[in-house]
């Protein structure tokens, strides 16, 4: 049999394939690495006058490395039959991830598992100190409700109480803002430092964690009050009033301030036809009497009567009283082809016919400056609204039928078409209270909530007096079974019992990350030594590539997200070397290529044409490793370490094969090898 052929590849395709790896670096190293990323978003917004935003998306650390609260429960089956005690447990965990998600937890772990004739529940909460809340919260009795429509009256105006009670946290926000301002105002380098201490920005924490910077604000529409009042004010200045927003009392300064581009003054007369954008349905003109009736306009019309003439006749709303008056814009304001027209326009010339989707338009420009944006260093005060004080109107209201009402809730089938449902069935009690509910919302929805949220809304077909209902339309089996399982929770809980708590502190956490980092480095330096005194030039670009592999790996610990445990990353630092074991063998068959003194190019190919099968074979056992302990241990601390492994191994295959190869064909078409053989291994010839 003939050895199958190795192909090349020509030096352009490499080339090609070298361009695609520096931009795949660019991507996740800016993802990676987000301080350096920032500072050139930074650069480019201060060089073109752009509006970028941060990257800003960091590690989602767990319990051990964060610190936070860890939960050890008991669960109590000896009422459950055996072959729904597993089920009964998943609703267990579902009620209690509800539970934790509810608290702002971020990437809370809840696992389940057998302890000989026992279950237990695993609860890790990282960043959660308060661990006699998050006990509370846990070991509460699931809460299921049935509720109707609320179609009581919502109150829409203040009672005189609630007015007063306005008046007067509005009046104490002012005088706080005033004062504040007073202090500014003496001394503007206190700005920062007043914003950190007083400001109460409810839109983000900006005024807390960056002193009150809100950036370059001409584009962002939250800050729009803001603007208008600092566009015209002279950096380093104070703005010398207090602004009032609708939700906020600002005292601002002025940072900074460039020149973005021209603002011009313009009014227009509008003529509509039947079909036109937003035309009056009692519009009767056609396009084309719509056209010769401007056309006419236009030859009468001046720059001294254009608003004499759009109040008489522009049928755009306002300019009766305003004279077809728009007010000041920038570019990126109005419709495209009505904005390039008034920008093409000199301040005191009338247009030509504009048509846009609104109908025919007649501009006139009788104005222009520099558009300025800002950049506002800013202190908010709360600024109590009615909206605050105004009860918000529930949609629902309670009908009296709890959990404790529903028998049991089970999938079941219909008969029929074969769709799945949910069954339910009350006690008495809750027979009598479904059947008054069910007389009086006969097609009506009657939600179902548990702890507060609801989970279904279906609607009420026909009277039900037997106390026993079917929930169906469920999208999937699945879904069904889901709702089942969150019924059958929330009505008879599995008890639990806390059988142990453990509180890790950030000292701990800290101090686990910054020993994580040191072996990470010491190894890397290790491996990187390794690699270039045996290997030399081929082993530095492995390093490049091992630098790439590092880079995607963190991008996709962000992106995922990878809940980073010291187990996990244990598990990414064994991958390192790992990621570099495809090297170590296809430069062993370099060499050995080199030996029989091939050229460079086609020992190149050969070399790993001829390592691939053991790399791909050694690189599966791995991954089959993983996957086993992944799938047969819940325990985190095994599943994180597994996955990161995993995925090390995974992305260490595409650095090892496709990166690493690329490099050295590029390097090999450039004639470097041929130049500097003892770089290339060549130093081992015999």
């Amino acid at each position: 049999m003939s050895k199958p052929a190795i192909r090349s590849v020509s030096h352009s395709s490499v080339v090609k394939r070298l361009w695609l790896i520096i931009g795949l670096a660019i991507i996740v190293g800016g993802i990676s690495y987000p301080p350096a990323t920032n500072r050139a978003i930074d650069g480019v917004n201060s060089v073109f006058g752009t509006h970028f935003g941060h990257v800003v998306k960091g590690f989602v650390l767990g319990l051990d490395l964060q610190g936070g609260t860890h939960l050890e429960y008991q669960a109590n089956v000896s009422k459950v039959a055996k072959a729904g005690r597993l089920s009964a447990l998943n609703g267990v965990r579902d009620v209690i991830e509800r539970r934790v998600n509810a608290m702002g937890v971020s990437e809370p772990i809840v696992t389940t598992e057998r302890a000989g004739s026992h279950w237990r529940i695993s609860v890790e909460l990282a960043g959660v100190r308060d661990i006699n809340r998050a006990i509370k919260i846990i070991g509460e009795t699931p809460t299921l409700e049935f509720k109707e429509q609320n179609t009581q009256p919502v109150q829409k105006s203040l009672t005189p109480d609630q007015q007063k009670q306005m008046d007067q946290a509005n009046a104490s926000s002012t005088a706080k803002a005033r004062e504040t301002l007073a202090k500014a105002v003496k001394d503007p380098g206190s700005m920062e430092k007043l914003a950190k201490s007083l400001s109460k920005d409810n839109a983000s924490n900006a005024t807390t964690t960056l002193g009150g910077d809100l950036g370059w604000i001409k584009d962002k529409p939250e800050y729009n009050q803001i603007y208008n009042a600092a566009k015209g004010v002279a950096t380093g200045t104070v703005i010398a009033h207090v602004i009032e927003t609708k939700t906020q009392y600002v005292v601002a300064k002025v940072e900074n301030r460039k020149e973005v581009g021209t603002e011009i003054h313009v009014s227009h007369l509008l003529i509509q036809y039947a079909g036109a954008k937003f035309a009056p349905t009692s519009t009767r003109m056609t396009k084309d009497q719509a056209k010769a009736f401007i056309q006419n306009l236009k030859t009468k019309i001046t720059p001294r009567n254009f608003a004499f003439m759009a109040k008489k006749y522009s049928q755009d709303a306002g300019s009766n009283s305003s004279g077809g008056k728009l007010g000041w814009f920038g570019k990126g304001t109005m419709q495209p082809t009505f904005e390039k027209a008034a920008f093409a326009l000199k301040n005191g010339q009338i247009s030509n016919i504009v048509e846009t989707p609104f109908g025919f338009h007649i501009i006139y420009r009788d104005a222009s400056r520099p558009q300025y944006d800002v950049q506002v260093r800013a202190i908010f005060f709360k600024k109590i609204t009615p909206k605050d004080l105004l009860p918000v109107p529930d949609k629902w209201k309670s009908t009296g039928l709890t959990g404790k009402n529903l028998k049991s809730a089970k999938l079941d089938f219909d008969q029929q078409s074969g769709a799945p449902q949910v069954a339910l069935q009350f006690d008495s009690e809750g027979t009598k209270l479904f059947d008054k509910i069910t007389k009086r919302n006969i097609g009506k929805p009657v939600a179902i909530f548990l702890d507060g949220s609801p989970i279904n809304e279906p609607v009420v077909q026909t009277e039900i007096s037997n106390g026993q209902a079917v929930i169906t339309g469920n999208p999937s089996l699945d879904a069904t079974k889901l709702l089942a399982q969150r019924l059958q929770a929330g009505a008879l809980p599995v008890p639990i019992t806390l059988i142990a708590q453990q509180s890790v502190g950030p000292t701990l956490g800290k101090d686990s990350v910054n020993k994580s980092l040191v072996a990470g480095l010491w190894g890397f330096l290790f491996v990187a030594a390794f690699m270039l005194f045996w290997y030399r030039f081929p082993g530095l670009l492995a390093l490049l590539a091992l630098t790439l592999y590092a880079g995607i790996s963190f991008a996709l610990f962000k992106m995922i997200p990878v809940t980073l445990t010291l187990s996990g990353i244990a598990g990414f630092i064994l991958s390192v070397g790992i990621a570099v074991d495809a090297n170590v063998l296809v430069f062993e068959r370099l060499k050995e290529e080199l030996h029989l003194n091939k050229p460079y190019s086609s020992a190149l190919e050969e070399a790993f044409h001829r390592a691939w099968p053991s790399i791909r074979d050694g690189n599966i056992t791995t991954l089959i490793s993983c996957f086993i302990l992944y799938v047969m241990f819940s325990s985190s601390v095994i599943r994180g370490f597994a996955f990161t492994l995993a995925l090390g191994v995974i992305v260490s295959l595409f650095t090892a094969i496709i990166v690493t190869r690329t490099l050295l064909r590029f390097v090999i078409g450039t004639g470097l090898a041929n130049k500097m053989k003892w770089l290339f291994l060549d130093s081992s010839k015999k």
